[in-house]
Formats: C-alpha cells, sequence, structure tokens
C-alpha cells in the first residue's frame, strides 16, 4: 500500500512538472527591454513623432490566436527604456497597450515589442504597432476608424511610418481636419483600379458599366493619412453603360493602337510622297533630255547647205557671163 502512494506521488510530480514546462509563459515575464530573452522574439523600430500623448496598440499580422505581449519605448543612445504595457495580442484586431507623452527635445524614439511566441519569425508574420493621439479629433474606435469629410463618412487607414527594413510594422493615425487637403483620389470597380485624378473628386460614373458593382474611392490625403468609402450600384443594360465604360477602361490600351495606326499612316504618306517625288525628278529628267536632243543643230548638214548655195550662185554667174558672150 505504501509503495503504490509512493509510486502515485512520483507519477503526479512528474506529471505536474510537465505541464509547467508545456504552459505558456506569462505576461510578465516578458521584457520590453530586453533583447536576448529565452522563448520570445525580440521586434524593433525607429521612428520620429510630434510633441504629444499618444496611446500604443499592437496587432498580429499571421494566423494565430492570441500571444503575450510587452512595448517599451528606447532612447537612441540605448540608455534609457520605458515600458508602456503588456497585452494579449490577437490577430484579429488592435489591443491598446500603453500610453506614451513624446518630449519635444527627444521626438526620435525606439519602439521594442517582445512577442511570447516561439512560432514567430522577422518576415510577413511580423506585429505592427499602431500609434493614435490622444485628440477628440481621431475616431474614438481604431478597429473601425470612421472620419466625416467633406460631408461624406470614410473609413481612416493609418500611415505606415516605420522603415522597411525595421522588423516592427509601425503606422499612425493623424487627425483629418477641414485645412487638409486631397493630394490624389484612386477609384476601383469591384476592386479593381479603374482611374485616378489629383484633388478631390467623385467617382465618374462613365466609368461603370451594366450590371452589379462596387465602387471604392480611396483619397490620399496630405498628411499621409488614406479615407476610403465603398457604395453599390446596379446600372442598366444598355448600350450607354458598355461602350462608353469600354473606352474609358480601356482607353490607355486604345491610346496605344491609335498612337500605331498614326503612325503607319504616316509612314504610307511618306513611302507614297516619296514615289510621287522621284517619279516627277525622272519626268524632268527624261523630258529635258529629250528638247535637248531636238534642238541641237547638225553642222555638218549646215556646211553642206552653204557649199550647194555657193555652187549655184557659182553656176548662175557662169551661165550669165555665157549668155552675155553669146549675145553679139
Amino acid at each position: 500500500m505504501l509503495k503504490t502512494k509512493i509510486k502515485f506521488l512520483i507519477s503526479f510530480l512528474y506529471l505536474s512538472t510537465f505541464v509547467v514546462a508545456l504552459s505558456p509563459r506569462s505576461a510578465q515575464a516578458l521584457s520590453a527591454c530586453d533583447q536576448n530573452q529565452d522563448n520570445a522574439n525580440f521586434y524593433q523600430s525607429v521612428i520620429k513623432l510630434d510633441p504629444g500623448e499618444y496611446n500604443f496598440y499592437v496587432k498580429l499580422n499571421k494566423i494565430q490566436q492570441n500571444a503575450n505581449s510587452a512595448l517599451g519605448i528606447q532612447s537612441l543612445d540605448g540608455v534609457t527604456c520605458t515600458v508602456l504595457g503588456e497585452a494579449l495580442a490577437n490577430s484579429s484586431s488592435w489591443v491598446k497597450a500603453g500610453e506614451y507623452a513624446i518630449k519635444p527635445d527627444d521626438q526620435v524614439v525606439g519602439i521594442n515589442l517582445s512577442i511570447d511566441d516561439l512560432e514567430s519569425s522577422f518576415d510577413a508574420s511580423s506585429p505592427s504597432i499602431l500609434i493614435s493621439p490622444k485628440s477628440d479629433k481621431i475616431c474614438a474606435d481604431v478597429n473601425n476608424c470612421k472620419v466625416e469629410f467633406e460631408n461624406k463618412e470614410y473609413f481612416q487607414s493609418p500611415q505606415k511610418i516605420s522603415l522597411n527594413s525595421d522588423t516592427l510594422r509601425v503606422a499612425q493615425y493623424k487627425p483629418i481636419t477641414s485645412i487638409n487637403e486631397v493630394k490624389k483620389s484612386l477609384f476601383y470597380i469591384d476592386n479593381k483600379f479603374s482611374y485616378s485624378s489629383l484633388g478631390s473628386k467623385e467617382f465618374n460614373q462613365s466609368y461603370v458599366g451594366s450590371g452589379s458593382h462596387t465602387l471604392k474611392t480611396s483619397k490620399l490625403m496630405d498628411n499621409g493619412q488614406v479615407l476610403e468609402t465603398s457604395e453599390e450600384v446596379d446600372n442598366a443594360f444598355d448600350l450607354r453603360h458598355f461602350v462608353l465604360p469600354f473606352i474609358l477602361n480601356n482607353s490607355g490600351i486604345l491610346s496605344f493602337i491609335g498612337i500605331g495606326l498614326s503612325l503607319y499612316i504616316l509612314y504610307l504618306l511618306i513611302i507614297s510622297l516619296t514615289r510621287k517625288i522621284i517619279r516627277k525628278n525622272r519626268w524632268k529628267k527624261q523630258h529635258i533630255a529629250s528638247e535637248s536632243n531636238a534642238g541641237k543643230i547638225d553642222l555638218s548638214s549646215v556646211q553642206m547647205y552653204e557649199q550647194i548655195q555657193k555652187q549655184n550662185a557659182n553656176n548662175k554667174e557662169v551661165k550669165l557671163v555665157l549668155r552675155i558672150a553669146i549675145i553679139p
């Protein structure tokens, strides 16, 4: 009986040790300022922010349920590192990890993020950080950011401020006010790019063909933010919604074909004109040569004619002398 209890106790202790070894690390064990952590991945990015107070959010950019994370701000010289907070991050929504105030003399900082995940790596699955200023001009819900601009509701997308070489993606929300201007408008039909225009423009319905379509408008703001809106349309099946959209949506190809045809016609005109000039020059040379031959005088014939005339004159003189001599 005693041996059975001892075996049971040993088995229980072994099983407990095995479960503890397999259990995920707690968020408190992570450090946002230690790059040499075991069983955790460390991500960094260097960014520049305007002075002010900001909220920091974290999200995993890969297929994963959740992972513990720790966020920190580090000075460029590496002397100071401030832990902003910890959060249970996921891949479907932004989760707030902390707050921080940027000072005027310390606008360029490094962001550190530790993820308690053995399978993550420094590739397309790297996590992201979203920075949003504490302002009533920013949307309240960062996961569904809606703003009003030019009396119309848009979804706002943050601006990427991290470098491509950084292992951590960082994006920032900026306020959209009446003083902001639209640099460029992009228009899509069924998620396919249709055309673009400078400034703030509305969707030109002439580009939309017959049937049901989803129209999307993206406006690139002067502060780097992107405003997007979409709508559903259902156009009738008629000639207007067939010919005009085909011409407008294929204007690039049609222009290329038109330029090619124009060059080919120009080539034919040049060839035709060249041939006419050559034929005219040949005709002129032949005509001038004929006239020159017709206008030439045979000198030998002239000399013979003069001799004959002289002989005739001499004969007349001889006849006259003989006639005088014969008459008594």
